[in-house]
């Protein structure tokens, strides 16, 4: 071979070698971009992760807050909750910050960050949550609903207290005996001498031209009138002469004569103060303007030191604008509406339908007269009723009885007594296990002077469905409110229906003509949740023979002396086949936003 083709061959060794070479590194300049890209994505992922972390974290928070606080809202909500900070498991520089706020729409908003490597690696999710309220499926979320109308005519006092803590004792009462109405402009008044302890939330108009102070708030979607005098058995720590504890108000008119009012006043429409001497706002909590109207103030002439508001008369022109206020629920049952959410008790009368639950409970068998008189006793259980005594000189007036199978507010086979009425006057009935159900064709009276004559032993319910008229004057001995299985110890679910009468009044008892649907006289003393959307309830109890419980009417007065003390375990009791929803949170969706890159000054253009 010559010595030129031997350079020829070395040569193209050279180039093929050097082609070689710049493949070889092209191929590891690929490597390492992908391993970057890989690493980078890794980074990416982890942030990622660890943002989902953060969201996971938080809310968390909010299920914890919303089960130890079920009445909270959202703005009450993010407060409890809290931010989550945290780390990951796979190094100290993996971290998530989350954090809560509320948007435009009511939603809440848990925006999360999740970082790795110091930064390098940084992601943003936002995921959406909606705050479904709890609903209060039970109808005895209130002392005293009455759907067309409320009159406190008596002396004794409303308050409230929790039967888990006990039996009530005055020292230990509490202000949540709520009052309300439920249909369409539907009035309360105030003529007596009871102290309300707890709010009075009315659709139509209220008036207090008694001496019972209110210790809460009065809202009105009516006017609002308050008579001159001063309250009577306000708790320790409040002012003798308080009228109103709460603020007062009204989507119209607010007439103001005397008394201590601890709030503010607010009228859509007019205020007028007729009394320079005792009409005092105190607004202890400083919420604004003492006083505010969109329509026309009527004022004293002379007005007295306590009404002005930094040195500005409540006559100026500062104090009228008008207030935002929400107004009450209500429905009007004329004018059905077909987005209403009937099941609602707040806003219905009857939620749990129990005028068509009862016509459904009589069904073919025969109804049998229970006439329990004197020397003779009746027990009863889930499964039987029977006389335990019974003198051989006396005619029986009544027989053993077993349950019959009915469906009770969609509930199959439950073990009902079927009668037509049922009367206790001398005699005793005791129900003496388990949870007894009766239905009442009738009516059901109560009179066993002057002996204790119906008793609810330890661990045992009573429920009575009624067609009929209830009247009970006499003890009814009970030992446990609430059993364990979340039942009242003794309700009523009447679907009487009161002819038209006049109802804000006191009416004698017994009434004549079949008026009063559900009457509580003088010597009745007991625990009930009594239910009856289309009747009149009048509670004349005496000083001594306390009602506790809750009372749910058409319309109801308390015309006695005694008092009424509102459980408000009441509030979560299993009632008509349903209990209270408890809230929860509904996730929306979520969304990953690019992290804000803060752009750094350079010293030059920081430079003034």
């Amino acid at each position: 071979m010559s010595k030129k083709q031997r350079g020829f061959t070395l040569i193209t060794v050279l180039i093929l070698t050097s082609m070689a070479s710049i493949v070889v590194l092209n191929s590891l300049r690929e490597n390492l971009v992908q391993e970057r890209l890989t690493g980078n994505f890794q980074k990416k992922i982890n942030s990622r992760l660890l943002a989902e972390k953060g969201v996971f974290e938080e809310a968390k928070l909010l299920k914890q807050a919303l089960n130890d606080n079920k009445a909270l809202d959202v703005d009450g909500l993010i407060a409890a909750a809290g931010n989550a900070t945290g780390s990951g498991l796979i190094g100290d520089d993996a971290i998530y910050n989350a954090t809560l706020s509320k948007n435009a729409a009511g939603e809440i908003e848990i925006a999360s960050q999740g970082r790795r490597y110091g930064g390098d690696a940084v992601s943003n999710l936002v995921a959406r949550y909606k705050m479904i309220p709890g609903a209060p499926k039970s109808p005895f979320e209130q002392a005293i609903v009455g759907c067309e109308g409320v009159l406190v005519n008596g002396s004794g006092r409303i308050d409230s207290y929790d039967s888990a803590d006990g039996p009530y004792k005055e020292e230990n009462a509490g202000t949540d005996a709520r009052i309300g109405t439920i249909h369409y402009n539907s009035d309360v008044s105030l003529s007596g001498g009871s102290p309300i302890w707890g709010d009075v939330i009315v659709t139509g108009s209220v008036t207090l031209s008694g001496s019972s102070p209110v210790m809460g708030d009065i809202h009105a979607n009516g006017s609002v009138t308050i008579n001159g005098g001063t309250g009577t058995g306000v708790p320790a720590g409040y002012p003798t002469d308080t009228r109103v504890a709460g603020d007062i108000l009204s989507v119209q008119s607010i007439d103001f004569t005397g008394g201590r009012v601890l709030g503010v006043l607010r009228a859509i429409k007019d205020i007028t103060i007729r009394n320079n001497d005792d009409a005092i706002v105190e607004n202890k909590d400083a919420n604004g303007l003492d006083i505010m109207y969109g329509g026309q103030g009527q004022f004293p002439s002379d007005l007295g030191a306590h009404q002005y508001q930094n040195s500005k008369p409540y006559s100026d022109d500062i104090f009228k604008k008008v207030p935002d206020i929400k107004p009450v629920p209500s429905v009007d049952p004329t004018n059905p509406d077909p987005n209403h959410d009937y099941t609602d008790p707040r806003t219905n009368c009857d939620p749990i339908l129990v005028v068509r639950n009862n016509e459904n409970l009589a069904g073919n068998d025969t109804l049998n007269d229970l006439n329990i008189i004197e020397f003779s006793a009746f027990n009863l259980t889930e499964s039987q009723g029977t006389f335990t005594k019974w003198p051989s000189w006396k005619k029986p007036i009544g027989r053993s009885i077993t349950p019959v199978s009915r469906t009770v507010f969609e509930q199959p086979n439950q073990q009902v007594y079927v009668l037509n009425s049922l009367t206790v006057s001398g005699g005793k009935l005791t129900i003496q296990s388990g949870d007894v159900t009766l239905y009442i064709k009738n009516d059901f009276k109560y009179n066993n002077h002057p002996s204790n004559g119906f008793e609810i032993a330890s661990g045992a319910t009573l429920t009575i469905y009624i067609e009929g008229r209830v009247i009970i004057d006499d003890e009814i001995t009970t030992h446990e409110p609430i059993s364990s299985a979340g039942r009242a110890v003794f309700s009523i679910f009447s679907s009487y229906e009161t002819p038209d009468m006049e109802s804000l009044v006191c009416h004698a008892v017994p009434s004549n003509g079949n008026k009063v649907g559900v009457e509580l006289l003088s010597n009745a003393s007991m625990y009930a949740a009594i239910y009856a959307p289309r009747a009149h309830i009048q509670v004349n109890s005496d000083s001594g023979n306390d009602f506790n419980g809750s009372l749910r009417g058409k319309t109801v007065s308390t015309c006695g002396n005694g008092g009424i003390h509102y459980d408000k375990r009441l509030k979560n009791i299993s009632a008509g086949g349903g209990g209270a929803t408890m809230p929860k949170l509904q996730f929306l969706g979520w969304s990953y936003k690019a992290p804000k890159t803060v752009v750094e000054e350079t010293e030059e253009e920081a430079t003034p």
